[in-house]
């Protein structure tokens, strides 16, 4: 097998490949595209696009997405879906085409922080053509690009292993996507022992934060995960996926239940956190009520007696006493001891 890889910097990029052959090229116009459609050799062919960059740089009026619409008579269907943005994984069939939307996850991080991004990958196999379409809907500032290379790659070295067809090229996505869930859940998982150990160390107010964003970035993973289960579901009875590929998507399939029970298992902990965090202030809410309490016990005879001794009646004998001032705050000690000795008997306050 011969392989051939041009650089050229564009939004679409081209995969050709067959038993003996496997070629790379990134047209420099849409006009080359479309040629090399028409002149197409024999084989399969994967066309990758991306969505951020949809505009030729020749002419800025030209949709490349309506165009290859027309060129491969795509669904308006499956258009519209793929210009909009955050559609559930899902699979259509519509006639001979096989429509499929899923995601990739990524974690982007900064000084101090760190975000959650969701790229969509929409897929098109369109068996008349020998052709699979893929749109890749990126999130802004970002060029995660490296997976489509690795996909490529497998392409390349598993043409000895498997017989060439569209759904080898659908298997290594959907495979390179399902991977990508894992390195974010471990993200996820070392986020919420530390966000614990923190918690049991100190109960700090923006401890609160970091669990309603933790809470909401699981909750984005199990909305994305739990549609694509079915789409796996469906990939193993659909007549257009090639028997060979099956066992590797059933594959798959175990792999995303796996994810789906991690998940669970994250959002149990991240409602937990949750519970730790609300037992944490009320603990110290406690601990506060309770020294007020013991102060103000503490006081209240100490005040009775300062009441009583401080009436403007005429005839008090303990105020003529020449050691009464002394007698007072013997009084008033014995009395301090006295309730804190029987508040340590009772284990109110530590020994």
């Amino acid at each position: 097998m011969t392989s051939e890889v041009l650089q050229n910097p564009f939004s679409i990029t081209i995969c050709e490949f067959g038993e003996t052959f496997f070629k790379v090229t990134y047209p420099s116009s849409v006009s080359e595209v479309f040629q090399r459609h028409i002149s197409k050799q024999e084989g399969l062919r994967w066309i990758h696009t991306i969505l951020s960059d949809l505009v030729s740089s020749e002419d800025s009026s030209i949709d490349i997405l309506e165009q290859l619409s027309k060129e491969f008579n795509l669904h308006p269907l499956a258009v519209e879906d793929i210009r909009c943005s955050s559609t559930r994984p899902k699979v259509d069939k519509y006639g001979e085409m096989l429509f499929v939307v899923t995601h990739s996850p990524s974690i982007v991080s900064t000084e101090n922080e760190y975000q959650l991004l969701l790229e969509e990958l929409n897929i098109l196999l369109v068996e008349k053509d020998s052709t699979i379409l893929t749109f890749e809907r990126q999130e802004k500032n970002t060029t995660s690009t490296a997976w489509i290379s690795d996909v490529r790659e497998k392409l390349a070295s598993n043409g000895d292993n498997f017989s060439k067809n569209l759904s080898l090229v659908l298997y290594l996505l959907v495979d390179k996507l399902t991977d990508n869930f894992f390195p974010v859940l471990e993200h996820y998982g070392e986020k919420i022992e530390e966000i614990e150990s923190m918690l049991m160390m100190e109960n700090r107010s923006y401890l609160i934060r970091e669990i309603n964003l933790l809470k909401r970035d699981i909750f984005i993973l199990r909305r994305s995960t739990w549609p694509l289960r079915e789409v796996l579901k469906k990939f193993l009875v659909l007549p257009e996926i090639h028997s060979d590929m099956k066992p590797y998507l059933q594959d798959c399939l175990d792999h995303v239940i796996q994810i789906i029970d991690i998940l669970e298992v994250y959002r149990d902990s991240a409602l937990g956190l949750v519970d730790i965090y609300l037992s944490g202030v009320s603990y110290n809410m406690q601990e506060i009520m309770k020294t007020l309490t013991i102060i103000s016990t503490i006081f209240i005879p100490l005040t009775f007696m300062a009441g009583v001794y401080g009436m403007n009646f005429p005839r008090i004998p303990e105020l003529h006493y020449g050691h009464g001032y002394t007698v007072f705050w013997l009084m008033a000690l014995f009395i301090v001891g006295l309730e804190i000795f029987i508040f340590r008997k009772r284990g109110w306050i530590g020994s």
